[in-house]
This record gives structure tokens, sequence and C-alpha cells, in this order.
């Protein structure tokens, strides 16, 4: 509430109000969650009306065999559009509509009746007249009395067209089994627009929608490392529902007062659990443009249901007067977001519907999708990263001062002092090595000559080899702060639709004309390669005529930067990525370990993300001495499985917490040598001989105590409580940590 409130104060309460508004109505999508008092007309395409009861949702005796594979079956019904899906290894349907089993207790009536009915959702608007006095509406399928037409079965399952002749909307649809999943697809050459034009759709929202009925189960929700929503009865709360971006906000899209509170979505798969009944969801073609609805029972049903929204527009603020800072949301009707929208529902088999299995699918699906491989550790210690922070600026009254943090002569102290300590497996992170220091972005073609210069990093890094250390320079791509190789912010930098600046971003074709120089300077320091920040962190479409690009087309030209410099022998290391990186990257940095502490879920995160990932790409948290929580944290590394991660500077650390970009509270290394050592040898005793292991198993063992157990039987037991919890014949203290080895304590 502060902070919106000096939000107020800079640009206005009236136009704040106007944008919470605005926010509110585009989170809260497709009607008010209370009953309304007069249901509307129920009517199935082609039909009058239906008589409240069974007999609203698709019909046994309608339904057709479509496909069939080892472990599933589809079958379509081409009246409605509806399809089941039923799990032949252990006899659970799947329906794309509502459980009819829970049907006869629904109390939901109008407009929302026909949504949990309908297989479509959609989102409109009418931009024919003035775009700023324009208003999104909502329907449905059955709402508009829609009709289904060019039907027909396919190898391995049907498609057809939902057409919406009252809104002049046509949506093609493909649904497929492949192997252990069904494939829903939108034909986006297909799409049909008149004089109204498409914001969202909801394809088969209500898959797998069920009531709570007593039952145990959660919706899965990718908010930062996972978390659960469990089952309850009836949650009468609004605020309880969650939608967000796949690969977070398009920054060309974001009100120019609108502050994030959640976590980042980097991962785009959701999921349910009702009883013994479990479905993966991985979102494949068309992420860039999804969100992730979740909304539990009460809210606006008695069901548990969760969907992607597919957008294909979004408002962008107009700048109308640059003195008084006010914004008009506006639409534009010729730019809608193209591209197939494909999503995998992955029905679990038994024993395997929790959250762990998910996150057990989702792996194999990387490891297949990406080819991805084992780490291979070279002395199967565990390595810690440490991040050392050459420069920085610090902000002043009058301009900026450079601030001297650590020389390439300081680092080799550091790194000597370190591995006599026993660290004898690092990687050397060194952020603020190019000219003006850490904030100083954009040029690389450098080594600021107050840290050593070129032949002080040479040095350095063949001193690091000869202890067999690697070293990584920091590279901030995406961001260009001081014109480095011409970068004009008005000729290269990024725009929104309304033609505004978007700060310091850089178009990304911008930097192919410079990425063989780039490479050919990084090679001739003889360092392994490149901590990549912004590419695969953060992902916007681009409106500079210039070099006009799509989120999806930015997506793509950022995985093009990393396959060059990855394709140069650079090893990269990503910052928070989003895992359409992961194809080449060594690693990922200061990887979610939490969720957002929201209204959404009162059971906390789990490490969804860490189980996928584990074995195959490594990871680090938060820097070991930047936490709130220090033992907290580091107990929440050790049942992540999480390596050790450190940021430190040699002179100016008071000055530090004060400088522009960056803010390590305390990075003195004086002061964490020790400590920092000692935290080293007891997450390598837990997690160095499992890091190329993938986690097979984590559940809460009481509210403050939890395993992770790993490929071989090594559990790792944390108790974040204030008692002793005995595991077997083992006592595991209040905040502190137990290793069972495998076959133990079973």
């Amino acid at each position: 509430m502060t902070a919106w409130l000096r939000i107020g104060k800079r640009f206005g309460f009236p136009l704040l109000l106007a944008c919470l508004a605005a926010y509110a109505w585009a989170h809260l999508q497709f009607g008010e969650p209370s009953a309304q008092s007069v249901p509307a007309s129920l009517k199935t395409p082609g039909a009058v009306k239906v008589a409240k009861g069974l007999g609203e949702l698709p019909q046994p005796g309608q339904f057709v065999r479509a496909a069939s594979t080892g472990s599933l079956e589809l079958s379509v019904d081409p009246s409605t559009g509806h399809f089941q899906v039923h799990d032949l290894r252990n006899g659970n349907m799947y329906r794309s509509y509502p459980d009819p089993e829970h049907w006869p207790s629904e109390t939901q009536e109008g407009t929302w009746r026909t949504h949990l009915r309908s297989p479509l959702m959609l989102r409109y608007i009418d931009l024919s007249g003035s775009k700023s006095l324009a208003q999104p509406k909502d329907t449905n399928f059955l709402e508009e009395q829609g009709t289904i037409r060019d039907y027909k079965l396919l190898p391995g399952g049907f498609s057809l067209t939902f057409d919406l002749p009252s809104k002049m909307i046509s949506i093609p649809v493909q649904v497929t089994l492949e192997n252990d999943s069904v494939v829903v697809r939108i034909v986006d050459a297909g799409i049909r627009e008149g004089a109204l034009r498409l914001l969202s759709i909801r394809v088969y929202p209500m898959f797998g929608a069920v009531h709570s009925a007593g039952q145990e189960g959660f919706l899965f929700i990718p908010d930062g490392s996972g978390a659960t929503i469990p089952f309850r009865e009836r949650q009468a709360n609004a605020s309880l529902i969650y939608q967000e971006p796949i690969f977070g906000m398009d920054e060309a899209f974001r009100s120019p007062i609108f502050e994030p509170s959640r976590n980042r979505v980097s991962m785009p798969v959701f999921g349910m659990r009702s009883g013994g009944r479990s479905f993966l969801s991985i979102v494949e073609d068309g992420a860039a443009y999804t969100e992730i609805v979740a909304s539990p029972s009460g809210v606006f049903s008695g069901y548990n249901w969760i969907a992607p929204v597919q957008m294909y527009r979004k408002p962008y603020s107009l700048l109308t007067s640059r003195t008084k800072q006010t914004f008009a949301e506006v639409y534009d009707k010729n730019n809608r977001f193209g591209g197939d929208r494909v999503v995998r529902y992955v029905p679990l088999a038994d024993g395997r519907s929790d959250y762990v299995g998910m996150a057990e699918r989702y792996r194999s699906y990387l490891v297949e999708r990406y080819r991805l491989k084992p780490i291979n550790s070279r002395s199967g210690e565990l390595p810690l990263t440490l991040s050392l922070l050459g420069g920085e600026q610090e902000d002043g009254n009058f301009g900026s001062r450079y601030l001297l943090g650590t020389t390439a002569d300081d680092a080799k102290t550091i790194v000597r002092q370190l591995y006599d300590r026993g660290v004898h497996e690092m990687t050397v992170r060194y952020m603020g090595w190019q000219p003006g220091g850490y904030s100083a972005a954009g040029r690389f073609d450098a080594v600021d000559s107050r840290i050593g210069g070129n032949a002080g990093m040479k040095s350095l890094v063949s001193f690091a080899h000869s202890l067999h250390v690697p070293v990584f320079l920091d590279a901030p791509y995406g961001v260009n702060r001081t014109g480095a190789d011409g970068f004009s912010r008005k000729r290269d930098g990024m725009r929104n639709p309304g033609g505004t600046i978007m700060d310091d971003w850089v178009s990304l074709p911008f930097l192919q004309k410079t990425i063989d120089r780039h490479i050919a300077f990084f090679r001739s320091l003889g360092i392994d390669g490149l901590a990549v920040r912004s590419l695969g962190e953060t992902l916007s479409s681009n409106y500079n005529t210039n070099y006009p690009g799509s989120r999806l087309e930015t997506q793509l030209q950022q995985e093009q930067l990393l396959r060059e410099l990855a394709a140069a022998s650079l090893q990269l290391r990503g910052t928070r990525s989003n895992l359409y990186a992961l194809p080449y990257l060594q690693a990922i940095d200061r990887l979610p370990d939490d969720y957002s502490y929201d209204t959404f879920s009162d059971t906390g995160g789990v490490p969804f993300l860490q189980i996928a990932l584990h074995g195959f790409i490594a990871y680090t948290s938060d820097f070991g001495n930047d936490r709130q929580e220090y033992r907290k944290q580091l107990l929440r590394n050790l049942e992540y499985g999480a390596n050790p991660s450190f940021v430190f500077a040699s002179d100016n650390t008071d000055n530090l917490l004060f400088a522009e970009g960056i803010h390590p509270y305390n990075p003195n290394y004086r002061d964490w040598l020790d400590l920092a050592a000692t935290e080293y040898r007891l997450m390598n005793e837990a997690l160095g001989d499992v890091q190329s292991e993938p986690i097979i198993g984590h559940r809460a063992l009481a509210p403050e105590v939890k395993e992770t157990v790993y490929a071989g039987g090594k559990r790792i037991v944390v108790n974040y409580g204030t008692e002793p919890y005995r595991y077997g014949e083992t006592v595991v203290p209040p905040m502190d940590y137990r290793i069972i080895r495998g076959g133990d304590n079973r």
C-alpha cells in the first residue's frame, strides 16, 4: 500500500485509480465471481433451451472414438466440440468440461454457468470507434449460440472450427493424442475476425475441473519455484484468483505505474491433482503470449480449475501529456499476436500424481526436447559460485562517482584464500569489469583500467586456471547505457507500441552487428564463459520501426544470440532464466527458491523447478551473504539442492550498499571467508556426491520438516521448526538438518 501511495503522489491519484481499475479488469476476466440472481438462457449449438441439470453437459452416448495410443483413448462429441480422455493405464477419465459427478450440486447461475459448460471462452473489443472509449467484453460459445463446422477425424484425433456468427469470429482447433499426452492446438491461420477484435481465448478451460468434495487435491501454479493451491470447500474470496503471464510481463505493454508484486513465471507449465487423478500441462507453441489462470472452488464457481489464457491483443500506455505525465490505455486493432497456440496435457500414471511426479514428467520432457545431459563433475565436489564486484557507480546529488570494488589482483587474493580454506571447486563470476562498472552496461571490448585492464584480467584468468577455477565475465546483454558500438537510444532502443523508448533496452538485431567482435575480445582474454544477464531473463516486444519484433521474435533473437555465443566455445550461465534458454546454459544463478506469499496459496512453495532441473543444470539461489534470514535460507538451499553462492568485494564495501545497479548488503570478503568456507564444507558433504543425480522425492514429514530424496537413496531432512524431530533413529534438531544415507531409516 505504501508503494501505491508513493505512485499516487507522483502521478496523481485520478490516474492511480484509473490504472488500478484497469488492472483489476484485466486480471479478473470473464465476469464477477458472485452468483447472478437471474439465470441466462442456456443454449447448446443449434438448440433453444436446456433444462438445468446433467442435461446441460455433453451426454455419454454422443461421444465417438477419435484415437488411441497404448496409454490413452480420445473420444469427441461432435455436437458440442467437447472431448474425453480415458487413461487406459488406470481407468481415470479426463474431460474437457466440468466433472458431471459434481454438476448437480453446482449453484452458480447466469453467464458463469455457461462459461463452465462452454468449450470456448473469449474476450473481445469493438475498435471501430474511439480507441480510448472501447471496453473489453466477455462471452462464450454457448452464450453466442455458436455452431461447429469443418468437423473431421484426423490421424490421432480430430479438428473442428468454433463459429460465432453473432460476433463474426471463427476459431479452428485440433485435438490429437501423442503417446501419453493430449495436444490441443489453436490454428492461427484459420482464425477469423470481423468488426470485433479478439483480445484473448480460453479453449477447453474446464479441462479436469472438479469440486473439492472433501477429496485431497491441489492446483499447481508456476509461481517462483512452484506453489500449490490446496482444494478447499468454497472459498468466497475473489483475491484467490491467480493469473500471470508466462515468461513475465511484456514491458512494451506495462502500465507506467504498475509494479509487479509476484514472482515471474519462468516455466510454461501448470497442473492439477484431484484424488488419484493428476495431469501436467505444458504450454508449447505460443507460450510467450499465454497467461496461466487458476481459480479455486468458491471464486467463480464450486469447481477448482486451471487453464491457459491465450492473449491476442493487449492494451498499451499512450503518453497523452508529457508535462502532466498522463497516459491512455489503447489497443491496436491491426496488430494481433500471431502463431499457433499449443498446450500439451499429460495425465500422470499411478503413484506419480503429486507435484514431484509432475516435475519428474516435466524433467523427462526437457531432457528429450533440449537433449540435456547429466552434469559432469570434474572432482565430484560441489562448486561454489564466487561473484566478485569489480566496480560500480554510486548515486549522488551532482551525478555519479566510480566505486572501485575489486581489482584483478584482489580477485587473486580472494580466490587463493578461499582455496587455502578448502574450497577447491569454485567458479568466478566477475561483475562490473567493464569501463564504468556494473551499471555502465553495453561495452564489451575492454576491461576497466582501474581494476587492472585487459592485462590484469588475463593474469587473473591464468592464475585461476592454475587452480582449475573457471572464470566467467558478467555480460548484461540487452542493455546499453554507454552508447558503446554507436548505440543510440532513439535509433536503436526498444520502443512500446506508442513509440515510447523503453529505458536502455537494446533492439537485439543491433547486437548482431557486433557479436563477432565481442566474441573475439572475450576469447582473447582466455575466459571460460559469460554470465549472461537479460538474455533469457526478460522478454518484451519491440515496436522500433528500425528493428520491429514481436515477443516471440524477441525470444527467437535471444536464442540466436545465445546459440552464437555457445558455438564460440563460451560456456554460459543464466540469471533467473526462462526455460527456453536451457539448451545453451551450463548453470542458472539466483534461481527462484520460493513463492510470492500471496493469498492464492496457504501451503507454501514447492521445489518443482529444482526437481525438474537438478542433475542436469546447476543452479544457485540468492547470495549467501545477502540473505535476510541466514540460517533458514541456508537450510532452504540444502532442501532445494542449490549450489553455494557468495558475492564479495575488497574495497568500498560500505558505499556499495548505495550503488546504482547492485546493492549487496555486506560484500566485504574479510568478514565472510571463514563462514563461506564452513558453509561450503557442509553443503559439499550434503550435495557434492548427488549433484549429477535427479531429485526423485520431496515431501513434508511434519509442518516444519521437509525431506528431499535423490536417486540412489540419499536423503536430506531439514527441520525449520522450534522442536527436535525424530526420523527413525535419527534426531533432527530445530533449525538444522541431517543427511540420511541410501537405505537408512526409510
